[in-house]
């Protein structure tokens, strides 16, 4: 009878201490879904209480020279919220009025900002009416062995062997656009094609004396640096 007892009471210790158990392992999860639930919530409030702003990012690689015009810009620029306070003081608020090129190679997500481009009517301010005047090379040697791109500042001198003498004829000229010796356009990644013809800016009134000046003689193209 008295070992009867005794496994009784056995029993109902065991039992209450797998309840205690229970309890505690109940206990420690509501105190960890508290403390997780109270984290959360000061995170929230934590970042709710960031200004936010507004930047636009290159999704896709735009090129030095490229013209980031309307449509460049729907193909390579996307609007992005970050944190106000690390918005650049010079970020690009919006679609450009106007048409600017890039100065340099900007990866996918960088964000774009005022001084990574140059404006067209900046590179062409002191000219009256300014065009488009192309012209191309026999030989890459002629054009520092052909690794232009659009968006380089150039000099182009013309050598006259019998006075064995080179002649500046015209200083930083704006590369507008490269092509290769065939006539296909060569993209501003592109480091291997050998750019023989060219477009740059000039002012119409300097049109005649610039392809009479290449035609009298060979002509050197020097990249500006």
């Amino acid at each position: 009878m008295r070992k009867e007892r005794d496994q009784r009471g056995e029993y109902r210790a065991k039992k209450i201490g797998g309840k205690l158990v229970l309890g505690t392992i109940f206990l420690s999860f509501l105190a960890a879904g508290i403390v997780y639930t109270a984290m959360m919530q000061a995170e929230k409030k934590l970042l709710d209480s960031y200004e936010k702003g507004t930047v636009y990012v290159a999704k896709k690689r735009i090129s030095k020279g490229d013209i980031l015009n309307a449509a460049l810009w729907q193909e390579c620029v996307e609007r992005r919220e970050t944190d106000a306070a690390i918005v650049p003081s010079s970020a690009i608020t919006g679609a450009p009025e106007e048409e600017m090129a890039a100065l340099w190679s900007i990866e996918p997500g960088v964000i774009l900002t005022g001084g990574m481009f140059e404006a067209i009517p900046d590179v062409v301010k002191d000219m009256k009416e300014p065009v488009l005047a192309g012209f191309r090379v026999e030989d890459i040697y002629q054009v520092v062995g052909g690794v232009l791109r659009a968006g380089d500042r150039i000099h182009i001198y013309r050598v006259d062997r019998e006075k064995e003498e080179a002649k500046l004829l015209w200083r930083d000229l704006y590369v507008q656009e490269v092509f290769d010796n065939n006539g296909g356009r060569i993209a501003g990644e592109d480091r291997s094609t050998c750019a023989q013809r060219m477009n740059v800016y000039l002012d119409r009134e300097d049109v005649e004396a610039f392809y009479r000046e290449l035609s009298i003689g060979e002509i050197r193209v020097v990249k500006v640096l």
